[in-house]
């Protein structure tokens, strides 16, 4: 008995502007798979799949914020700048929330004794440390912030 395999292909039809908005996606979401090393691999289904979006771009690709070299369909420059404008609010935002959390686990935590376990009134200390840091954070940015042994 012959086995056979079966390849399952979905067709999906977008607007102009929805499937540029989908490429936004691709190129933010490939920033981000990309962004940690542990993550690169000699064969990278993700770049085969933001190829594959963007070989289908070549429709568009006298548009202004296509181009191709060597018969590949990119964003320009300019446009990826406006999406790494993006991707750099999201960072910064980030940055802040993620320093906060931190500081107020180490700052919560680091008062409870290791046989406590980590309960709802826990948890709400921890978030409202939190809340007192993104208002320290917002009003003064890293300007408090010291650490003693490289004062």
């Amino acid at each position: 008995m012959q086995e056979t395999s079966t390849t399952n292909n979905l067709t999906v039809q977008f607007s102009q502007t929805q499937f540029f908005r989908l490429l936004d996606l691709a190129y933010v979401g490939m920033w981000m798979i990309t962004a940690s090393e542990a993550i690169h691999t000699e064969e990278d289904p993700y770049k085969e799949l933001e190829q594959h979006l963007f070989s289908q771009a070549k429709l568009f690709s006298g548009q202004a914020h296509f181009q191709t070299i060597d018969d590949e369909v990119m964003f320009t420059e300019e446009y990826e700048e406006m999406l790494q404008r993006i991707i750099n609010a999201y960072d910064n935002e980030i940055f802040w929330d993620a320093l906060a959390h931190r500081l107020a686990k180490r700052d919560i935590v680091g008062d409870v004794p290791q046989s406590v376990e980590m309960n709802s009134r826990v948890f709400m200390e921890i978030f409202n440390r939190e809340i007192e840091y993104m208002k320290e954070f917002g009003q003064n940015g890293v300007k408090h912030i010291k650490v003693p042994s490289l004062c």
